[in-house]
C-alpha cells in the first residue's frame, strides 16, 4: 500500500521575500506539513497553476510520494523561480529566497541550478547564502557510493567557499566532518598555530600575496566603486572635498595610515578627552620610535582635545581632519591604497560595508584578505605606555587546497578568540 500525505499550508503573501522562502520551503520534500484532513487544492493554493493541479493530484486531492515529486519538481521550476523574477522587479530577493530554492534545486538533483542562484545570490546580489542550502548539497553528497565520486563532489562546494572565501558555521562543520568519516576519510577540527601551521597535519597554510598588478587593479576597483562611488561624499561639503583632493595631489607615500576616532574610542566613547588624546598619542609615539612615516585621520573637534599630547601627535605625524558630520572611511582607505601595498591600517573597522560595493568576486575577496593583512587593531594600551595590537596572521583564513588536503575555517567566536579550521584528509 502506497503511504499518502496530505498537502499542507504556506503562508500567502506576494509582497514579501518571506513568502518566496516559505513556498519553497512547503514544496521541499523535507518541509512539507501533515496534515489531518484532504485539502481542495485549487482552492486553498492559488498559487499553483490550474493546468499543472489536475495532472498530478488524484480526485480525492491528496498526493502520493510519487505524485508529491512530480508536484514539486513542476512547481519548482514554474513557479518558485517565476516569483524569484517578480521580487527583482520591486526589490531584491534576500538571501532566504535564494537559498530555499537553491536548497530545493539540490534535494532534487539539480544540482547546476543550485549553484546558478547561489553564485547569483553572491556575486550579483551581495547575499550570503544560508547554512541550509550548503547541507542540501552535502545530504545529496552523502548518497553517493564512491569515495572517488564523492570527492570529486564535495570539492565543488569547497572550491565555491574558496572562490568566495566563506566560512563555514559549526552546523556545516559537524556535516562534513561526519560524511567524511563515512568514507572512512580522516577529518579534525583543529587549529593553526602561531606560524601559520595545521596542528592536526603540519601543513603550512598560503600566506597572503597580491602582484603589483592585482594591487593596482583593486586599487582602481575601489576607488571607482567606493571613493568616488555614486553618494559616498554624500555627508561631504564641496570645500572639504576639495581640501581633500588638494591635500592628496601632494601627498606623500605613509608606512602608517590611523583611524585617529577608531583608536581614541577603542576602550569606549564615555571616556573624557584626555583620555582618547593620550591613546592616540601612544599609538603615533609607538610607530614614530620605529621612523615611520605617520598619517592620521580624524574629525576637526579633536583640536580641541588637552594642547600636550595632540601638539605631539602633530609633530609627528601627518593629520586630516574631516568634518565631524562626513563619512572619514573613504578617506582612509585612499590614502592607504595611495601609499601602496605594504601601508599599515590601525583600525578595528573591518569595512566590510565597502566590500559590498565591489561587483567583481574575485576583488572582494583580494580586497578583505588585503585589509586582514594590512590591518592592526589596538588591544590595548598599558599604564607604562606600551601599545599592544591584534596583529595580522602569517597566514591568509580563507578555504585552501595543499595537495589533497583541505582547509576551511570556521566562523570565528570572538567570544572565546578560537580560530578554529576543518582540516579535511
Amino acid at each position: 500500500m502506497k503511504k499518502v500525505f496530505y498537502i499542507g499550508k504556506t503562508i500567502y503573501n506576494r509582497t514579501t521575500n518571506s513568502y518566496l522562502s516559505n513556498s519553497v520551503r512547503y514544496l521541499s520534500t523535507q518541509t512539507f506539513e501533515l496534515t489531518k484532513r484532504p485539502l481542495k487544492v485549487e482552492k486553498e493554493y492559488k498559487f499553483i497553476k490550474a493546468d499543472i493541479v489536475p495532472s498530478v493530484i488524484s480526485d480525492r486531492k491528496i498526493a502520493t510520494i510519487e505524485d508529491w515529486k512530480a508536484i514539486r519538481d513542476k512547481l519548482l521550476k514554474s513557479e518558485c523561480l517565476k516569483l524569484l523574477e517578480e521580487i527583482k522587479i520591486s526589490s531584491d530577493p534576500g538571501a532566504g529566497a535564494y537559498s530555499a530554492i537553491a536548497s530545493s534545486a539540490f534535494t532534487n538533483g539539480e544540482n547546476e541550478l543550485g549553484w546558478k542562484l547561489l553564485n547569483e545570490a553572491i556575486s550579483d546580489k551581495n547575499r550570503s547564502p544560508l547554512p541550509r542550502s550548503y547541507l542540501s548539497y552535502l545530504e545529496q553528497c552523502e548518497k553517493i557510493s564512491s569515495v572517488a565520486a564523492f570527492v570529486v563532489e564535495v570539492e565543488k562546494l569547497f572550491e565555491f567557499f574558496k572562490q568566495h572565501d566563506i566560512k563555514c558555521d559549526d552546523e556545516v562543520a559537524e556535516n562534513i566532518d561526519r560524511i567524511y568519516k563515512k568514507f572512512n576519510r580522516n577529518p579534525k577540527i583543529t587549529r593553526i598555530d602561531a606560524r601559520g601551521s595545521c596542528l592536526n597535519c603540519k601543513q603550512k597554510l598560503n600566506k597572503f600575496e597580491l602582484s603589483q598588478n592585482e594591487f593596482e587593479n583593486l586599487k582602481n576597483a575601489i576607488l571607482k566603486n567606493v571613493i568616488v562611488g555614486k553618494n559616498v561624499f554624500y555627508r561631504t561639503t564641496p570645500s572639504e572635498l576639495k581640501h581633500f583632493q588638494e591635500f592628496v595631489a601632494d601627498m606623500k607615500q605613509y608606512d602608517v595610515v590611523i583611524d585617529g576616532l577608531n583608536v581614541a574610542y577603542c576602550i569606549g566613547t564615555k571616556q573624557s578627552p584626555s583620555i582618547f588624546v593620550s591613546l592616540l598619542a601612544s599609538v603615533v609615539k609607538h610607530f614614530a620610535s620605529h621612523n615611520k612615516k605617520i598619517l592620521v585621520l580624524g574629525r576637526t573637534h579633536m583640536q580641541k582635545w588637552p594642547r600636550k599630547n595632540w601638539n605631539y601627535i602633530t609633530e609627528n605625524a601627518d593629520t586630516f581632519l574631516a568634518e565631524s558630520l562626513s563619512q572619514d572611511d573613504p578617506y582612509l582607505l585612499y590614502c592607504a591604497l595611495n601609499s601602496g601595498l605594504n601601508t599599515i591600517i590601525v583600525t578595528k573597522d573591518l569595512m566590510r560595508s565597502h566590500l559590498f560595493k565591489l561587483k567583481d568576486p574575485k576583488l572582494k575577496v583580494l580586497f578583505n584578505q588585503w585589509l586582514m593583512q594590512s590591518q592592526y587593531q589596538l588591544k590595548y594600551v598599558d599604564n607604562r605606555g606600551r601599545v599592544f595590537f591584534k596583529y595580522p596572521l602569517p597566514y591568509i583564513r580563507t578555504p585552501q587546497k595543499h595537495k589533497d588536503c583541505w582547509h576551511l575555517p570556521l566562523i570565528e567566536d570572538y567570544e572565546s578568540s578560537q580560530d578554529k579550521w576543518l582540516c579535511l584528509k
